[in-house]
C-alpha cells in the first residue's frame, strides 16, 4: 500500500504559474533555512556532548543524551502528526516549536550554572526536552518538503541542501571549537560555551523566521476511517516492503548506535583531544560528506535508492573496526572521511527511499511512526547494549600468545558494533525492492566508481564551471 501515490493539491490551489513560483521561492529558501539550521547545529547541538564531558558525565548519562533523545524525538513526531491533522496546517506548528527550541538554549546553559552538582543531568535532561519539542513540528516538515520536492529531482535537491548545510556546519564547528579553546586557555570555559550556545540561539531564531516564509500547499489530512494507525502499521512489516525496508533500517541504526554515544568520550576522555582536535576530527567528516553528497544524489535519481544503501552498508561495518586498531591523529582523520562518505550516501538514499515509498496524505504520519521504531532500537542498541559493553567488558585480553590492550572498554564496544552491522547488511538489507523505475547497477559497480575518484572529479568539474571563463584552464594554456 505503501507504494500508492497520490496528489495533495486540492481545489483551492493556487494558480499554477504562481503555485510553480511560490515553490521555487520556497525552496530556494528552505536551503537558507537549512544553512541557518545548521549554524544552530554547529554552534550548539554539536557540543551538547563535550559540554556534558566538562560536566563530568557518566558513560550512562553520555549513552542517554545519544539515544534518549532519538526515541522521545520519535515520540514527538507521533504527538505532531496528530496536531497538524487537527489544526489542518503544517507551517503555524514547525514554526512555533522552532522558536521554543531556540529560547531552549538559554536555560541549557544557565541551569547547570547556578545548579552544578547537578550540571551533567541538567544538561542531558534539558537537551532532550529540546529534542522533544523540535521534533513535533518535524512530521509538518517532511509533509510539505514532500509535496514540494518533484520526484524526479528529490536526490539532486537533497544533496544540494545537505551538503551546503553540511559545509556551513563544517566551518560553524570549526569556529565554535576554536571559541571554546580560546576560553578554555584562560580557564574560562564556561563563558566559552555560553558564546557558542548564545549564536546557536539566534541561528535557530533566524531559521524559524525563515520557516515562516514557507508556503504551504493546501494540506488533505486523510480521514478517520484511512487513516493508517501505528498498531496496523506494525501488523504490515513483515508483509510489506516497507516495513521490510523499515525493519533493516531500525535494527541497522540500533546495531550503529551501539557505538555512536561513545565516540566523543572516547575522543576526549581516552586519546584526551583538545577541543579544537575534536572539532577538526568532527568537521572533516562533515566536509568529506559535503564533497560526496551531491554525487549520491545524483546516483540516487539514476540507480535508485536501494543500490546505494547497498553498497554503503559494505563500508558502514568497517568503520567502528578501524577506531580499534588506531590512536594515531592523522589516521583517524583518514577513518572520518571514509565515515563521511559511506553516511552521506546511506542516510540520503534512506530518506529519499521513504519520501518515494509512502503517500502523501500518510507521510506525516508514517515518517512518525517509522522514526519511532527506529528510536526504539537505538534506545537498546546504545542505553542497553552500547552501555552494558562499556562498563561489563575488559579492556585487555590474551589470545593465544597476543596480549591486547585498549585504553577502555570502549574499543570493545565499537568491535561489537561492527560485527552487527555486517550481520543486517548481509541478512536484512537485502529483503526489500526498489519503488521507482531505475537503472540497475551492482554495489560492486558502485564502489568501483567511489575508488576511482569520480565524486571529486566531478566536484572539481562543478567548481570549474562556476569560475569565470578567463580562469578556466584551455587547451592552449597547458604549459
Amino acid at each position: 500500500m505503501f507504494s500508492i501515490k497520490t496528489n495533495d493539491a486540492g481545489t483551492d490551489s493556487p494558480a499554477p504559474q504562481t503555485q510553480s513560483t511560490l515553490t521555487h521561492q520556497t525552496l530556494s529558501t528552505s536551503i537558507m533555512e537549512g544553512c541557518a539550521w545548521a549554524v544552530m547545529w554547529g554552534f550548539g547541538e554539536s557540543f551538547v556532548g563535550p559540554f556534558s564531558v566538562f560536566l563530568k558525565a557518566s558513560d550512562f548519562l553520555m549513552s542517554l543524551l545519544c539515544t534518549l533523545p532519538i526515541i522521545l524525538g520519535a515520540i514527538a513526531q507521533l504527538v505532531g502528526a496528530t496536531l497538524i491533522e487537527r489544526l489542518g496546517r503544517r507551517r503555524p506548528l514547525t514554526v512555533f516549536t522552532s522558536g521554543i527550541h531556540a529560547l531552549g538554549y538559554i536555560p541549557l546553559f544557565w541551569l547547570p550554572f547556578f545548579f552544578p552538582e547537578h550540571g551533567a543531568v541538567i544538561a542531558v535532561g534539558l537537551a532532550t526536552l529540546l529534542i522533544f519539542i523540535c521534533h513535533l513540528g518535524v512530521p509538518g516538515f517532511n509533509s510539505m518538503m514532500g509535496d514540494l520536492v518533484p520526484e524526479a529531482e528529490r536526490g539532486r535537491y537533497f544533496g544540494k541542501r545537505t551538503g551546503l548545510a553540511m559545509l556551513v556546519m563544517l566551518i560553524s564547528m570549526m569556529a565554535a571549537g576554536r571559541i571554546v579553546t580560546f576560553f578554555e586557555t584562560r580557564n574560562q570555559v564556561w563563558l566559552g560555551f555560553g558564546v557558542i550556545f548564545s549564536i546557536a540561539m539566534l541561528a535557530r531564531a533566524y531559521s524559524a523566521m525563515l520557516l515562516t516564509r514557507y508556503y504551504e500547499p493546501p494540506f488533505h489530512p486523510p480521514s478517520h476511517g484511512t487513516s493508517l494507525s501505528f498498531v496496523k502499521f506494525l501488523r504490515q512489516i513483515p508483509r510489506t516492503n516497507f516495513g521490510r525496508f523499515t525493519l533493516g533500517m531500525a535494527v541497522m541504526t540500533g546495531a550503529s548506535n551501539i557505538s555512536a554515544p561513545f565516540f566523543t568520550q572516547y575522543m576526549i576522555r581516552d586519546l584526551q583531544w583538545t577541543k579544537d582536535q575534536f572539532a577538526v576530527c568532527t568537521a572533516v567528516l562533515l566536509l568529506s560528506q559535503f564533497v560526496f553528497i551531491k554525487w549520491w544524489g545524483y546516483l540516487c535519481d539514476k540507480h535508485g535508492n536501494r543500490a546505494t544503501i547497498l553498497a554503503t552498508s559494505i563500508i558502514l561495518p568497517i568503520l567502528p573496526l578501524l577506531w580499534t586498531i588506531t590512536q594515531s591523529y592523522p589516521l583517524i582523520l583518514g577513518i572520518q572521511v571514509l565515515s563521511g562518505i559511506a553516511w552521506s550516501g546511506f542516510n540520503l538514499a534512506t530518506s529519499n527511499f521513504i519520501y518515494d515509498s509512502i503517500p502523501g496524505d500518510q507521510r506525516h504520519r508514517v515518517f512518525g511512526y517509522y522514526n519511532v521504531i527506529n528510536g526504539v532500537f537505538t534506545l537498546v542498541g546504545g542505553s542497553v547494549v552500547g552501555a552494558w559493553c562499556a562498563l561489563n567488558m575488559a579492556s585487555s585480553f590474551s589470545l593465544g600468545g597476543i596480549h591486547i590492550v585498549f585504553l577502555s572498554s570502549l574499543p570493545v564496544v565499537f568491535i561489537v558494533s561492527g560485527l552487527l552491522r555486517a550481520l543486517v547488511g548481509i541478512l536484512l538489507l537485502p529483503q526489500f525492492k526498489e519503488v521507482r523505475p531505475s537503472e540497475p547497477i551492482t554495489s560492486r559497480q558502485i564502489l568501483w566508481r567511489l575508488s576511482t575518484g569520480e565524486p571529486i572529479f566531478n566536484r572539481i568539474t562543478e567548481i570549474m564551471d562556476t569560475l569565470p571563463s578567463s580562469f578556466r584552464p584551455t587547451s592552449e594554456n597547458k604549459g
